[in-house]
Order: structure tokens, then sequence, then C-alpha cells
């Protein structure tokens, strides 16, 4: 998955078995100072929530003939099942940003769950760079905030409307900006991380570590001759149970980004 999705490595994974209900520490509450002599409190070390996961499968199946695994160039059967693994991972991606959950059998995403007041919408039109990370600052991580805030969308949407804004010339044609690291992308140093599963026009800034992704069996990929053996056909099958959701909402934000005035 870590091949594939560029979601799966940044979000916060467990691995369980069963029905599980997770004890979560959405935040972390100050300790509190007493006189030396004095016992210690006794208290939560943070703000405990119990959250609920299933198991939702995810997969999927294809069948080859078998002439055609003989007679190709190329491995097919490790093509087929890499083509298997990146569906699963786009899946997976899709579910992570807009998944509705239980009712779609899938895991529970970070846009649908995003509060209002952290819903924004900024003019293209005059726009500055600073208008376009200003939004961060609706972000909520908790009073321990101490994850990295990385930013979300296509990729052509960062060369559509932040590209530009890291190159700066003088009158001469000579850069006097910083260049861009287009292999490592970034906004004003906030690492950017490139998924078509996001809409053009829109960014999610996020702390992505307050999302969590269960596992309850990872992603598999294996083959049979039986299944069609009359067809000659092999059949190939991906396949993951997952769930997951949003611990915090709050620290996500949805920019949408607009061509004119709404």
């Amino acid at each position: 998955l870590g091949d594939y999705s560029t979601l799966y490595p940044i979000v916060d994974k467990i691995q369980v078995k069963g029905t599980t209900r997770i004890l979560i520490d959405t935040d972390t509450t100050p300790a509190q100072w007493v006189e030396q002599s004095a016992s210690l409190p006794v208290s939560d070390v943070g703000k405990l929530a119990y959250l609920d996961f299933d198991g939702f499968k995810v997969g999927k199946v294809t069948f080859v003939d078998n002439y055609m695994l003989q007679d190709s160039v190329i491995n097919l059967d490790e093509y087929v099942s890499r083509k298997i693994a990146r569906a699963i991972a786009l899946a997976l991606d899709i579910a992570i940003l807009s998944g509705t959950g239980a009712a779609g059998k899938q895991p529970t995403g970070i846009i649908p769950s995003i509060p209002v007041g952290n819903r924004v919408t900024v003019t293209a039109t005059d726009a500055t760079i600073a208008d376009y990370v200003k939004p961060i600052g609706l972000i909520d991580t908790g009073e321990d905030a101490v994850g990295e805030i990385q930013a979300v969308m296509r990729r052509s949407t960062y060369y559509a409307h932040f590209l530009e804004m890291s190159i700066n010339v003088n009158a001469a044609g000579e850069n006097v900006g910083r260049l861009p690291n287009l292999a490592r992308p970034d906004i004003l140093g906030i690492p950017v991380v490139f998924n078509n599963s996001m809409a053009a026009g829109e960014v999610l800034y996020g702390e992505f570590e307050k999302y969590t992704l269960v596992e309850r069996e990872n992603i598999a990929v294996d083959n049979s001759e039986h299944v069609r053996f009359v067809e000659d056909q092999m059949a190939f099958r991906g396949k993951g149970r997952f769930d997951g959701k949003p611990t915090k909402p709050e620290a996500f934000v949805l920019m949408t980004i607009t061509d004119a005035v709404v």
C-alpha cells in the first residue's frame, strides 16, 4: 500500500482482530503543579474517547487467459498483481478522503466529517500566498499541538495556484525567490501530498495522524487456476479489511479555490 497510496503512509494505523472498540487519546492535558512536599494529583493523561471500528472488505478479482500468461514477454503475474494493488490503494485513498462510513460499507472519510466552520472559500483573483495559508489557523489539534500539518491536493491544483507563487523574478528576469522543490513540493514549508481523489481546486490541510485507520486484514494478492478451469483462465484476487475515521475532525480544514467572487 505504501507504494501506491499517498494517504496510507501519513495517517495513524492500528492493526486489530475481531470486533473492536478502541480507547483513543484525542488530546493531551497538561500536568499539574503542586508544592514539592504535596502528593501528586490523580487524573487522566488526556481527553479519552471510545471509538467503534467495524471491518469492511475491499478487493478486486480479474481473470486472465492462461495463453496470455504463457506467451507474454513480461512477468504478467506480477504486472496484474501490481495493478490490483494499485486499484485497492486507490479505493482506500478515496475512502480516507470521502468515505461514507457504515452506510457505504467503507471507512468514514475526513472531508464529510469536517465541521462547517473549517470549510473556507478563497477567490483566486488577486489572492496572495498568505490568503491560501491563512485557513490553517482554523485547525484545532488540541492543547498538545505537536503534529505536522500537511496539504493534500491534485497535482493540477498545485501547478495552477501555488507553483507560480514560489518563483519570483526581477526586472532582468533573474530568479530572486526560492525555486520550488518539485520532488518534494511544499507551500511556505508545508509539505504537499498529491492525490487525484481530491476535487480540482480543493486543498485539504490537516494533521493526518488525527485520522485512525484500522487494519483487520492487510492487503493480500493471490491467484487460482481452479475458478475457471474449463475456460483455461487464471483468477487474480486482491483483498483486505479496513475501517477508519477522523479522531478529531477539527484537525482538518477544507479550502475551496474559486476563480470568481461567489
